[in-house]
């Protein structure tokens, strides 16, 4: 069978808009959260021409912003995240997009659904990596970050801050967690979870996307609000409840009619047949 060459591409995507959706949902499910959602955005005030923290940005109410990096693998469980991978798919671009914020309240991450390898795991504690265990597991690796930033407090200070979010859940898991959410919590359509969805998909699209709000995103949803039964209805005089007795004796007395009637019914019948 031949293989879908765009798979990662849409794969890639997919996961940025299931992302989105998480982040949706959290709002929905604490209203105070966020201010706006913004997808494939760039500060109007970064000085550098490449802005790599750019997939998912969140303004919470608090004054805080989270910026998200969406990393997804096809092969999660054997394309391992090592350190090489790190530097090659853009570890000194999240460096260098991370210095160039200007807000103080930020929370920066890098999400992916691939797994690490030890050497990886080994110097990583509550997703944030330990650049004084890096230097004992793979020397080599700061290196090549030194030749990039000469201060070593600003790498210090990068991995401090900057969290390292492996391991999580693949495209149909998220998916499915997110519409169970949306389905008994929030008593969200199929239709609307469809439709909010599509949404975010449409909107990842456009050259210059719409800032998500919670009016936004609650406007594309349908709600399943069953509609009260109206019980302003009048009850007949002579209305009784269901008795289980009363409905034997009603079956025992139709069936001895039937019986004292079958007799004359046969005659009349034979009678005419003459």
């Amino acid at each position: 069978m031949k293989i879908n060459p765009n798979s990662s591409i849409r794969s890639g995507y997919k996961y940025e808009d299931l992302f989105t959706l998480k982040l949706c949902v959290d709002w929905l499910l604490d209203p105070k959260l966020y201010e706006s959602i913004r997808i494939q955005y760039k500060p109007e005030d970064i000085e550098i021409t490449h802005f790599a923290i750019d997939d998912i940005v969140a303004q919470r109410k608090d004054g805080g912003i989270e910026y998200y990096q969406i990393k997804h693998k096809q092969n999660p469980e054997t394309d391992l995240w090592d350190f090489n991978q790190l530097f090659n798919k853009g570890l000194s671009k999240w460096m260098k997009s991370y210095f160039a914020l200007k807000e103080p309240n930020i929370f920066c991450s890098l999400i992916t659904n691939g797994n690490i390898a030890p050497e990886i795991e080994q110097c990583l504690q509550n997703g944030y990596l330990n650049p004084y265990k890096i230097l004992y597991v793979n020397p080599e690796f700061l290196d090549n970050l030194k030749s990039i930033y000469t201060d070593l407090n600003l790498i210090n200070i990068f991995f401090r801050e900057f969290c390292f979010q492996f391991n999580q859940p693949n495209k149909k898991d998220l998916e499915e967690t997110l519409r169970e959410i949306l389905y008994k919590q929030l008593k969200v359509t199929k239709a609307g979870v469809d439709s909010l969805l599509l949404f975010i998909a449409n909107e990842g699209a456009e050259k210059h996307p719409k800032t998500f709000t919670l009016s936004d995103i609650r406007l594309h949803l349908s709600w399943d609000n069953p509609r009260p039964l109206n019980q302003n209805f009048e009850i007949p005089t002579d209305f009784e409840f269901f008795n289980k007795n009363t409905h034997q004796d009603i079956l025992k007395d139709l069936n001895v009619a039937i019986n004292s009637l079958s007799i004359p019914l046969y005659f009349a019948l034979s009678i005419y047949e003459l």
